[in-house]
């Protein structure tokens, strides 16, 4: 099959995409289900759905009769173009949604008239032929890449410090005649241009403390850029320098401790020494996740024939032998709606508690690594390693679980940790100290699962 032609993508709206997905998901490259995510990833993937006259792609191809293509899809096209891992259209879409590129959309099937998943891409991330004439995203058995561009001031709005600042040509805005200006991905933000300068004229979150400070201004493009950059106000800064030293002690007297979600440090007494750790911002995305073993499509038969559920296989074919050939989930979800505490028996001690999903954003601090500990009301309750950065641990393995996880080969450190978030969100906090060696990393979650006697049961 002759490869599909593509409007290569600018290599500055590259360039932002990749910044944008860094920021709002996870710092690229990184892996996730086994399928790498790059900016050659992203790139292929922008340039797939931008080629399409309704910038939209089914996630999975769609044949008919002799395996002829019916309805195109972005699977295939990855793959063409040398992306074969399963999957990498899911785990693409999915990361191009979080980062406010993509949207979900309906594909429908104009024979059977079914609409099916696929994936649409956002106006402010498309272009045209006019848009540059820079060199395609290679193909397969190429080595060229895109080029980068050096950093813009647009790159991150100095307002809400997450979006990009994008063109729109020829709209109007209130109280001002149809000129071109610049909006922002994520908060509204509008900067209309005078001269070689840039005014603030309008933001479509209003609690935003930017708004009354920064309304009107005029300023040139690298004072806007020292803005979006700057962490925060000195006053501010102090604020939070003043309650992160207010320490206090235990009813026994021996301990410290900083009362957690006052915005500061963690003092944490280990033996001799006090390691001081700090709090991650945390978002949440959806609360009250239950059953979520249920969602595990493996079949009860391949699931028993797995060398950590062979002890099962006895009852399972002695009492549950009409059930083997459908999705594990669905038949533990069964025994459960029914009372069976058997399937209990697939669970880690952990698999059956209410979760829900949370993140961090990405920055200087959590692209470090170290040692986390999860804080109730000041009390320790959990502690872990982050070999990997500690954004990467948060966002991959805390905050997002997988049904897999729940089982008796998942993870029940990393669900015992997501349901003590979902249970404490008001009164609990995840805390970071920063350690760069491994063994380091090591020895330190020895001392403290030593020091505070954690349970994991």
């Amino acid at each position: 099959m002759p490869h599909s032609h593509y409007l290569p993508i600018p290599p500055a709206l590259c360039t932002l995409a990749c910044e944008t997905v860094s920021r709002r998901v996870v710092r690229l490259p990184f892996v996730h289900k086994g399928v790498t995510v790059t900016c050659d990833l992203i790139a292929a993937g922008m340039e797939s759905l931008n080629a399409e006259a309704t910038r939209t792609l089914l996630l999975k191809h769609r044949t008919g009769t002799g395996s002829r293509i019916q309805i195109d899809g972005l699977d295939r096209l990855l793959q063409e173009r040398g992306f074969a891992e399963p999957d990498t259209a899911l785990i693409l879409s999915g990361v191009l949604k979080r980062a406010g590129i993509a949207e979900q959309a309906s594909v429908t099937d104009r024979q059977s008239r079914l609409f099916m998943r696929g994936i649409r891409l956002l106006s402010a991330w498309t272009w045209h032929i006019a848009s540059g004439t820079q060199k395609p995203f290679p193909l397969p058995g190429t080595t060229a890449s895109v080029p980068a561009e050096p950093r813009s001031w647009k790159n991150l709005c100095p307002v809400c410090r997450t979006g990009m600042l994008n063109p729109v040509t020829g709209q109007r805005l209130f109280g001002i005649p149809a000129t071109d200006f610049l909006a922002c991905t994520h908060c509204g933000a509008k900067f209309v241009p005078d001269n070689k300068n840039f005014r603030l004229v309008s933001i479509a979150v209003k609690k935003d403390p930017l708004w009354g400070r920064y309304l009107n201004a005029t300023m040139r493009p690298d004072a806007w850029e020292a803005i979006a950059l700057d962490s925060g106000s000195p006053e501010k800064k102090q604020r939070v320098h003043t309650r992160g030293d207010h320490l206090q002690k235990t009813a026994s007297g021996t301990k410290e401790k900083n009362i957690p979600g006052a915005g500061g440090r963690l003092a944490v007494p280990v033996g001799t020494r006090t390691l001081y750790f700090t709090p991650l911002s945390l978002h949440y995305q959806r609360r009250g996740i239950h059953d979520l073993f249920s969602r595990n499509t493996t079949t009860l038969k391949e699931m028993i024939g797995l060398p950590g559920y062979r002890h099962l296989a006895g009852v399972v074919l002695g009492h549950y032998v009409h059930y083997v050939h459908i999705p594990v989930g669905l038949f533990l979800l069964e025994l459960k709606t029914r009372r069976d505490g058997f399937y209990r028996e697939f669970l880690n001690n952990h698999g059956d508690e209410t979760y829900c999903a949370f993140r961090t954003d990405s920055g200087a601090l959590t692209a470090q690594r170290g040692v986390f500990v999860v804080a109730v009301n000041g009390e320790i309750r959990a502690t872990g390693p982050c070999f990997d950065s500690f954004c990467q641990t948060v966002n991959d393995k805390l905050g997002w679980l997988l049904p897999e996880a729940c089982y008796l080969t998942g993870d029940p450190d990393h669900c015992r940790i997501n349901a003590l978030m979902c249970s404490h969100r008001k009164d609990g906090g995840i805390f970071v100290h920063m350690v760069d060696d491994d063994a380091e990393i090591d020895r330190i979650v020895m001392e403290l699962n030593a020091e505070y006697r954690m349970s994991k049961d």
